[in-house]
């Protein structure tokens, strides 16, 4: 009897894993950051259809977090772009259709950061979806004013990340460091206010940044990456976001920079 109950329970695993698996996404993390005066800043990711045949997709938009009172925010699927106030839809899709995903923020001239979450999902299969993440950054000008507000961002060289520090607290060395693309190495895209040691690193001698990944050198000669591999810049074959550092297969490296 616990033969045949074990052999029904790997069944249903498996035609459950088989059916989550029939949408898919190009990424799912997605990080954009620029200046106030852009009017629309956006990030877009590719969706596939696995199927064999046609099927219809939905998502449910369960995250809106605004950056201002005055932002906007806006979806569009692969058949329509929709107004700030949709927070949902429906569409068809063909066997072994893909099409462009976009999402957008209006920031209206005004600062801040911003987060969305939209949950894809078959419309035969509502509690197995996929949610894509993008969060973004919006930057004002830094001019001799700016050290009288409440925030100052810095971009210190050679390092792309953006230290965002509260003037009020400097004298206590409190900052922020942002982490959108999991480019601090610590397993996760949430941002931290206090320096982390990153697990599975020691020992290193020289480390590179960018905006959405970073570059470790040891000081055994083994190199490591981490944060997003949209274009395949962490190295490996994965395209996604690579949040726990990943050993590279190269030697005789004598330093990493940007």
């Amino acid at each position: 009897m616990s033969k045949k109950i074990t052999f029904i329970i790997s069944f249903v695993l498996i035609v459950t894993n088989q059916l989550s698996a029939q949408i898919s996404f190009k990424d799912t993390v997605l990080y954009k950051a620029d200046f106030t005066t852009e009017a629309d800043i956006y990030a877009n990711t590719w969706m596939y259809n696995l199927s064999s045949s046609k099927d219809t997709i939905s998502w449910n938009r369960i995250t809106n977090e605004l950056g201002d009172a005055a932002w906007e925010s806006a979806v569009c699927d692969i058949m329509q772009c929709h107004g700030t106030d949709v927070n949902s839809n429906t569409f068809e899709m063909g066997a072994g259709d893909s099409g462009y995903l976009s999402f957008h923020f209006y920031p209206k001239n005004k600062r801040g950061s911003g987060k969305m979450v939209v949950n894809f999902f078959r419309a035969s299969r509502p509690f197995e979806g996929i949610n894509v993440t993008m969060t973004i950054d919006v930057w004002g000008a830094v001019n001799v004013k700016a050290v009288k507000t409440t925030l100052t961002d810095l971009y210190p060289n050679p390092s792309n990340h953006s230290i965002q520090i509260k003037n009020e607290l400097i004298a206590k060395g409190q900052l922020m460091l942002f982490n959108a693309q999991g480019q601090l190495g610590l397993s996760d895209v949430d941002r931290r206010s206090t320096f982390t040691s990153v697990p599975g690193l020691s020992s290193v001698k020289s480390i590179g940044c960018t905006i959405t990944h970073s570059i470790a050198l040891k000081s055994d000669g083994t190199v490591w990456s981490v944060g997003s591999n949209s274009s395949g810049q962490v190295g490996g074959t994965y395209t996604g976001t690579i949040l726990s550092p990943l050993l590279l297969p190269i030697t005789g490296i004598a330093q990493v920079d940007y």
